[in-house]
């Protein structure tokens, strides 16, 4: 194998196993794998945009919604006159942002009021629409009707709502209408929705009765032809799921995403051509391919490039010095081009030392590495002009070097800008300082900014007058960017944090108030007292998120106001004089964790609870004291009141009653030791 030995055959064999790899990995792994990563890609598009639109519908009909609800609340529609009702009515037809137009239906199913059609009234509506009338006359629901075909040549659907009547308790229907077989507002909302080049949405009842086609309009008015409730997608949404299908439809086979909307219970169907979609992925397979063979190729080329130009300038370097008889006599016998450099620059560093070209030479090349930098380095003058700039300019600026030479960096600035940093310049000029990460925003060439942090030192004459500076611009846009992202995803996520609290908080008082009505029916002590307790625990549990929802620092919390709050919170639950029974809380400057502050709070409510009632008995006077301090690495929490005490042979590790099971299953999510001292009165003492 001595052809091993040439580094070029070296070289050009790895590149072919290189390639040969490359190929294999493509078709056995690559191709699979992107392939399926593709297509899930377009199918989660095509669900998210699904999703879209179905959000949009939705928000259509909460909004139409309200509309017939607050027409049917109208002070001229309860009164049932039905000429106040007529008119209010046409004046709702144009009014109306969602409806067609409205009418009145009596409980009978009788038009009782419908002005734009006055031959109607006085008769019933067709028996197969007789539905909505059973449905809204005894509840206050809105019912949302399935396409019907009426007395008129239409296919109808819309929304009922019943009239609470001033007159007699008479039970009326308000009705709204969209007539599906003409141009309305859902037809709008699904016609206007693009979708790639072939895709289509369609909107189906929850009877699979077509309501409205992206490319279909004007709809047939024979209700026979819009029957869907056997296509698949739609089966698989009125079944009660969500996701895709693949199916055969006239013949070709499509991708639908398919689901249910929120308040009609409608079925939205998203599809579009699989081959379309194969398309897609096929196309950006493709690309994939294309630029990572192109990207291999460049590869090879600078690898090739790069070693090959340095083992050629080394290898006609040896020839020149062995020419000049610089090496030495005696030297091992090269074997390879490798050995060949390696011996080489051993005898250029030892000539280096005794020439002055070749010193040069050497500074030469440190000005190279310097310049090759993705910094951009300068140099100006004490007036600010720059008399030297590192070609780095380019990708930072787009200037060239030869551009910026000569200018001064305020050049590059707008007026606020560069009046700024001036100021700041000649601040540092006169004192004679370096400055370091300072921030400036420049002008690129294009128009865009570009946000640099500049580091410079003086330079001096040999009488120490500062010449000027020399220093490094680095360009920190992408990292400015990024970090004013972090600072505005953090403010969403505390904002989202508060409205947690603030849930859970209005949650619990809602449990608090149930549990609070039942104690109306309860008649032994035990039991309510039980419940009393409950009611507190989950007060102090909806105090402590009222709180964090109404704090703008999760981390500064103000832990006195926050435990003054609960304790003022039981004062007021059990009625205890503060004259009587005093308190006092001690807390140094302190932070807790948020997770730390719920068991801590938890914990000092049941103990000042059995203080309020079991210290004090026979209206005693007292006192109860909070004390939170930090030592040793260690948080410690002390409450302790000087009231009665407890038996003195009392095992407190035996006691089974709830607050001290409490106390310590709360000290275990603190992973806190727990002690209970029983000495002229109760304290408790929490280490975490």
């Amino acid at each position: 194998m001595k052809i091993f030995y040439n580094l070029k055959l070296r070289q050009f064999f790895y590149y072919f196993l290189i390639i040969l790899f490359y190929f294999l990995i493509d078709q056995l792994i690559l191709k699979s794998f992107i392939y399926n990563h593709e297509f899930k890609n377009e199918i989660e598009n095509q669900e998210k945009i699904s999703e879209i639109l179905a959000d949009q519908i939705d928000y259509f009909f909460e909004t139409a919604m309200k509309e017939i609800k607050n027409f049917s609340l109208s002070p001229e529609v309860r009164s049932l006159n039905k000429d106040i009702v007529d008119k209010k009515i046409l004046e709702f037809n144009k009014l109306t942002q969602f409806f067609d137009y409205f009418f009145v239906l009596d409980e009978t199913g009788k038009w009782f009021s419908y002005p734009t059609r006055e031959d109607f009234v006085g008769t019933s509506i067709p028996e197969g629409n007789m539905d909505l009338i059973e449905y809204t006359v005894n509840t206050d629901e809105i019912y949302f009707s399935d396409v019907v075909k009426p007395l008129i040549d239409e296919l109808i659907t819309g929304l009922a709502v019943r009239i609470h009547g001033n007159k007699n308790g008479k039970k009326m229907i308000l009705r709204g209408v969209y007539i599906i077989t003409q141009k309305n507002k859902i037809y709008e909302l699904i016609k206007n929705f693009k979708f790639h080049e072939n895709g289509y949405a369609y909107l189906v009842s929850k009877k699979g009765i077509l309501i409205s086609h992206s490319k279909i309009i004007p709809i047939s008015k024979n209700i026979e032809d819009h029957n869907y409730s056997e296509y698949e997608p739609v089966k698989q949404a009125l079944s009660g799921r969500t996701g895709y299908v693949n199916y055969l439809y006239d013949g070709r086979k499509y991708t639908a995403t398919y689901q249910k909307l929120k308040y009609a219970e409608w079925v939205l169907v998203l599809q579009q051509p699989y081959d379309d979609i194969l398309q897609r992925v096929n196309i950006n397979i493709n690309f994939f391919r294309i630029t990572n063979i192109v990207l291999l190729l460049l590869i090879l080329i600078i690898t090739t490039i790069s070693l090959n130009y340095p083992l050629s300038a080394f290898s006609n370097l040896l020839k020149i010095l062995k020419n000049k008889k610089i090496v030495e006599k005696k030297y091992f016998k090269p074997k390879d081009q490798v050995q060949e450099i390696i011996y080489s620059i051993n005898h250029i560093f030892k000539e280096l030392f005794n020439s002055r070209d070749e010193l040069d030479k050497i500074m030469q090349k440190y000005r190279d590495l310097i310049e090759s930098t993705s910094d951009w380095i300068w140099e100006v003058d004490k007036n600010g002009v720059y008399t030297y700039s590192s070609p780095n300019v380019y990708y930072i600026l787009g200037y060239k070097p030869e551009e910026v030479v000569g200018k001064t960096p305020f050049d590059f600035m707008d007026d606020s800008e560069s009046d700024k940093v001036k100021k700041q310049y000649l601040k540092y000029l006169n004192n004679k300082k370096p400055f370091y990460n300072f921030i400036n925003t420049n002008k690129h060439k294009k128009g865009h900014k570009v946000i640099l942090e500049s580091n410079g030192v003086p330079f001096f004459d040999k009488n120490k007058e500062i010449l000027g500076y020399r220093g490094i611009d680095r360009d920190i846009t992408e990292r400015d960017n990024y970090q004013r992202a972090i600072e505005k995803s953090l403010a969403e996520k505390e904002i989202l944090l508060a409205e947690i609290h603030h849930r859970i908080k209005n949650n619990l008082q809602v449990i608090s108030s149930i549990i609070q009505l039942q104690t109306y029916y309860i008649e032994d002590k035990y039991t309510l007292g039980i419940l009393n307790d409950t009611i507190t625990r989950i007060r102090t549990i909806s105090f402590i998120h009222q709180k964090l929802y109404k704090t703008d620092d999760f981390v500064n919390i103000d832990l006195k106001d926050f435990f003054e709050t609960i304790i003022i919170s039981l004062y007021s639950t059990y009625n205890i004089d503060t004259k009587k029974i005093k308190y006092k809380i001690n807390i140094n400057d302190l932070n807790l964790d948020i997770m730390k502050i719920m068991p801590c709070s938890l914990i000092i409510n049941e103990i000042v609870t059995n203080s309020f009632k079991y210290a004090f008995p026979d209206d005693r006077d007292g006192n109860i004291i909070i004390d939170l301090s930090y030592e040793d690495d260690k948080y410690k929490l002390i409450v302790s009141d000087n009231g009665v005490g407890m038996d003195k042979d009392i095992d407190f590790g035996k006691i089974t009653s709830l607050g001290f099971r409490l106390i310590y299953e709360l000290a275990k999510q603190l992973n806190a030791e727990v002690k209970i001292i029983n000495d002229n009165g109760i304290k408790v003492i929490v280490i975490f």
